[in-house]
């Protein structure tokens, strides 16, 4: 008797494995499947995949933090939530899981506990998702005015990947924002003295007044310039920097150079907010029908940019003595959300 419980315990040990076995198999092949899906941006037919994994696998953290990502990409964030807190819940370890969460909070503005999973990360120097967790803490510090913190998780980022050309760009962009004024200081001192000198320092660097501190601030637009520079090097055909330098060009009269940046740009990108930005040059060079031209192109490509359509008013009204014109199309961008001055 007690060797046929001892062939039963066995046999039944036997076919739990091989369910198991097989349950793990299917899992493995769906869970394949799921990410191809979310790969070509099906995002709702991923998560009926994943649902079915759960199903079998109801332990699975990666399953979890996978369809809590496809929940984020189809606006569900509370649903999102629920799979990554399960999946933390089920894996401490489960490094994407935070990053994942760190996304959520960040799509529901409660930046505070995105930025407690970004820096959970970043201090576990996870080698896979550190520099992802850094570029989402910085675009979360950039967004909260904390330029200083913002450039250097960028700068952290470029150390570790120095051809990493989207992290120079991102860096360039904060740069625009950080008042170097003091840091120049000792600078300022020795070329204000010398007219040459002064004229050269100056060349790259935006000043303004600030009516708020009764003091200058010069930001560091010249800093910026030489990350687009490097970025452009790396990647010698980047639309985007050659836009992003453009606009720091035509913020310093530099107006050549800023054409010469946007026209790059638009051969390699035809994209609406390129256009804007050269009918802006070309606004500024008093050029209006190149200007026309181009906030046409602009609307054509993006009929809801209501920037095109504002700036195109403001054309029409100082330009081209359209007051028409330029009232309906400053109308139509209030109705897209831009109010004019």
């Amino acid at each position: 008797m007690k060797n046929v419980i001892k062939f039963s315990t066995i046999f039944i040990l036997c076919i739990l494995t091989i369910i198991s076995c097989n349950q793990s198999s299917d899992c493995k092949s769906l869970f394949k499947s799921a990410k191809k899906e979310t790969i070509n941006e099906n995002y709702s037919e991923a998560i009926d995949v994943l649902d079915d994994i759960i199903d079998i696998k109801p332990n699975f953290d990666s399953a979890y933090v996978e369809r809590a990502f496809n929940f984020l990409r189809i606006d569900k964030p509370n649903k999102a939530l629920e799979d990554a807190n399960k999946a933390i819940e089920l894996s401490y370890g489960n490094i994407r899981a935070y990053l994942i969460r760190g996304m959520i909070y960040s799509h529901i503005y409660n930046y505070d506990n995105a930025l407690k999973d970004y820096t959970h990360i970043i201090r576990l120097g996870d080698s896979t998702y550190i520099n992802v967790a850094l570029r989402e803490r910085a675009y979360l510090y950039y967004n909260s005015n904390n330029i200083d913190k913002a450039i250097a998780d960028l700068t952290n980022i470029i150390e570790s990947d120095s051809i990493n050309y989207e992290a120079y760009i991102s860096r360039g962009i904060a740069k625009l924002r950080q008042n170097v004024y003091d840091k120049h200081s000792d600078s300022i001192r020795v070329v204000i003295k010398d007219s040459t000198l002064y004229k050269g320092f100056f060349r790259y660097f935006k000043i303004v007044y600030s009516s708020d501190t009764y003091n200058e601030i010069m930001y560091d637009t010249r800093g910026a310039i030489q990350d687009f520079n490097k970025a452009l090097k790396i990647n010698p055909d980047y639309d985007f920097a050659y836009y992003n330098r453009a606009k720091v060009y035509n913020d310093l009269d530099l107006f050549h150079e800023a054409i010469t940046d946007i026209n790059r740009a638009i051969e390699l990108n035809d994209n609406s907010e390129y256009y804007l930005s050269r009918a802006l040059i070309y606004k500024s060079l008093n050029k209006a029908e190149e200007s026309l031209n181009d906030f046409n192109k602009s609307i054509e490509l993006d009929p809801e940019n209501g920037f095109a359509y504002i700036n195109r008013g403001y054309l029409k009204r100082e330009q081209l003595n359209d007051n028409k014109g330029a009232e309906k199309d400053i109308r139509m961008a209030e109705k897209l959300g831009v109010n004019r001055d």
